[in-house]
């Protein structure tokens, strides 16, 4: 048999010795108080019971603070000052990396651009999350592939997200833009560019992938092959490893595919590289340390602190990310560049065409809609 509950008190007068000396230490204007600050006045009062006199006290409508540790769901105000920063920058642009808001928070000067930042802010983002003072489908993770499949509500739904007719909007142009992206977290920025000038897209995600590289040089060689020229826009990090990445794309290109193109690295240069270091969001180019005491884990760190020392000697301490652009800037960035390098009347009339095509098309499903309509 359980043993009854004891009444919460319902005035001052009710409450004990201990009870009373916990509360006014805990309302004598600590806005949260701590359990540790109360043992130095508690006499033989355990921990636990500490938390229970402040429990009850809260329940008995005595003490408004907190019992142990801060209130669920509270934040500091430095918190909340990064948080209603993460709600603008949602409002402008959303899903984006959480990499991304990083960099944009520090140009707010809300932190500095330091690894510990960015360890803490990543608690306190997936804390917000939790929590619902932040949604969830803010971020995006392009990272970890996944299929999921999204049926039609209706046939006329089927109708209206038709996929529509496209046609190849540069088979007239002079010269061939082909878009590489180094990382793949910003597809989905610069994916919509793409999509509306019609315009390839490969991402290298690090490393150079073979397999990627050789579907690449087919479409290139055979647009080269048809008489026109290819210029690669190249996004990437500038640091050694992006930069070394770029090179060891064109060289693989070139030497093991025979692809003849012209290419411009249009984010991160030096000359925006320096502009963002300005920002403070430049990050130190660190050498390496080899994970195990292997002779190839001790080449490839000596390797790459070769790169990094030569980095250094050429373009200083200089090392920019290409999250540090916000999803505006970077999408503004690609935009330009591609209009520089192709003559947009053309497009514009391909555009036009293929609208016609695809008007007619939707019209004649219209009919088979109807028809089809007993079958849901």
């Amino acid at each position: 048999m359980s043993r009854p509950k004891k009444p919460l008190p319902t005035s001052l007068e009710e409450l004990t010795d201990i009870e009373r000396r916990v509360l006014d230490y805990a309302n004598g204007g600590f806005k949260y108080v701590e359990i540790e600050e109360l043992e130095k006045d508690k006499s033989n009062i355990s921990d636990t019971t500490v938390y229970s006199i402040l429990h009850k006290l809260q329940q008995a409508g005595f003490y408004q603070g907190r019992s142990k540790g801060r209130p669920k769901g509270s934040v500091s105000d430095q918190s909340q000052m990064i948080l209603n920063a993460m709600q603008e920058l949602i409002e402008e642009f959303a899903p984006r990396t959480l990499r991304s808001y990083y960099y944009q928070l520090v140009v707010k000067n809300l932190f500095p651009n330091v690894q510990n930042s960015y360890d803490n802010l990543c608690t306190l983002l997936a804390s917000a999350r939790r929590t619902g003072k932040i949604p969830y489908d803010a971020f995006s993770d392009d990272s970890r592939p996944r299929y999921i499949n999204v049926p039609d509500s209706d046939l006329q739904d089927y109708v209206d997200t038709f996929r529509p007719y496209e046609s190849d909007w540069w088979r007239e142009q002079v010269q061939r833009v082909v878009l590489w992206l180094e990382k793949d977290a910003l597809m989905n920025v610069v994916k919509p560019i793409a999509q509306k000038y019609h315009v390839d897209l490969y991402c290298g995600k690090g490393n150079t992938s073979l397999t990627v590289t050789y579907e690449a040089s087919k479409s290139m060689n055979g647009f080269y092959d048809a008489g026109q020229y290819i210029t690669i826009l190249y996004l990437g990090d500038f640091d050694p490893k992006g930069i070394e990445m770029e090179g060891t794309l064109y060289k693989t290109l070139q030497e093991d595919h025979d692809c003849c193109f012209e290419h411009e690295r249009i984010a991160v240069t030096y000359d925006q590289a320096k502009e963002f270091g300005a920002l403070g969001l430049s990050n130190v180019v660190k050498d390496a340390k080899a994970k195990g005491d292997s002779a190839a884990q001790l080449r490839g760190a000596e390797s790459y602190n070769k790169k990094a020392a030569a980095h250094r000697e050429k373009y200083g301490n200089l090392s920019v990310e290409l999250d540090a652009y916000t999803p505006m800037q970077l999408q503004a960035l690609v935009e330009n560049a591609i209009v520089k390098w192709c003559d947009i009347d053309l497009l514009i009339e391909r555009q036009k065409a293929d609208d016609i095509v695809n008007a007619r098309i939707r019209k004649a499903l219209q009919p088979l809609t109807e028809e089809c309509g007993d079958y849901e």
